[in-house]
């Protein structure tokens, strides 16, 4: 009687699996038509599948756009005529569903990017704005940074174009910056004053190391410090004995200058712009300031 009850409820399954398409892989593609009104202008959107039907059709939407970096997922835009033409984003899926509220600003592009640019994306998340706020949200709404901070910089491994995680979060949240835990997402209280680059490797493909300001303890003047991402130690100085790069080009309050590896600034921050005399040479930099090109040397 067990094995005949065992079974009839085996065989009710496979059914219910298979009349409610369980088992099959979602292969189906989805597109986006509209149409425009002759009197006012206004768009009507048609989330089609790959055979022509109609799914949904919106009339909330000023734009929808395919995302690029996920299949099946549509970038929906409205326009607020009533607060400056303000432009709010969110994500809709292959049912129609805003799985990302309509209510954000789009961040240095982050819903247009392609699946090859992982610069700003986080594996999966979103780098959104809400209210002069950055924090991030994955494809299915989920909030995963709150949006509570001022800048947040992403790194990834170099070549990992479809990274699931970053190699490191870096956020600026009243005016201090700070190095988030990657397993719990909260910061580790460092609390450095400015964020001013990074310290690459020499065919500048691998950031290793985030270059802050932060203050002395005892003397109480600014100085730069290094973080290693690999040993999540901060130092004064670059110690790594395999990079031969003895000074690099930095950005601090919009203008340029130049550090060596000992932290040591070796050309102050007062030029719009610094660019090496010769790339494989870094002791002769042309600077421009107020208009005026000129050479500098320096000694590292």
């Amino acid at each position: 009687m067990k094995t005949l009850f065992l079974f009839l409820f085996l065989n009710v399954l496979i059914i219910y699996f298979f009349k409610n398409n369980v088992f099959a892989q979602n292969t189906q593609k989805y597109f986006i038509s509209q149409e425009e009104s002759d009197k006012t202008g206004k768009k009507t959107f048609f989330l089609k599948n790959d055979n022509g039907k109609t799914i949904k059709k919106f009339l909330q939407y000023t734009e929808i756009f395919p995302c690029e970096i996920l299949k099946n997922r549509f970038v929906v835009m409205k326009i607020n005529e009533k607060n400056n033409n303000e432009k709010t984003y969110g994500l809709i899926n292959e049912k129609g569903k805003e799985v990302i509220p309509c209510e954000y600003e789009d961040y240095n592009n982050t819903f247009f990017l392609d699946q090859k640019n992982s610069l700003i994306r986080l594996g999966k998340w979103f780098l959104l704005k809400k209210q002069n706020k950055i924090g991030a949200i994955d494809a299915n709404g989920k909030i995963i940074l709150p949006f509570e901070y001022d800048n947040i910089e992403v790194l990834y491994n170099p070549g990992d174009d479809f990274p699931d995680e970053p190699r490191a979060i870096l956020t600026q949240k009243n005016n201090i910056w700070d190095v988030l835990d990657l397993r719990t997402k909260q910061p580790k209280n460092l609390n450095f004053d400015a964020f001013l680059g990074y310290w690459e490797t020499e065919n500048y493909t691998f950031k290793q190391i985030a270059i802050f300001e932060t203050q002395d303890n005892q003397t109480k003047q600014s100085k730069i410090v290094f973080f290693d991402f690999n040993t999540q130690q901060i130092s004064e100085k670059i110690n790594d004995n395999e990079n031969h790069i003895l000074s690099i080009i930095l950005k601090k309050n919009n203008k340029f200058g130049v550090i060596n590896r000992a932290g040591k600034v070796v050309v102050p921050f007062e030029y719009d712009e610094i660019t090496p005399k010769q790339h494989d040479k870094y002791d002769i930099y042309k600077v421009k300031k107020e208009g005026k090109l000129q050479e500098l040397g320096i000694k590292n």
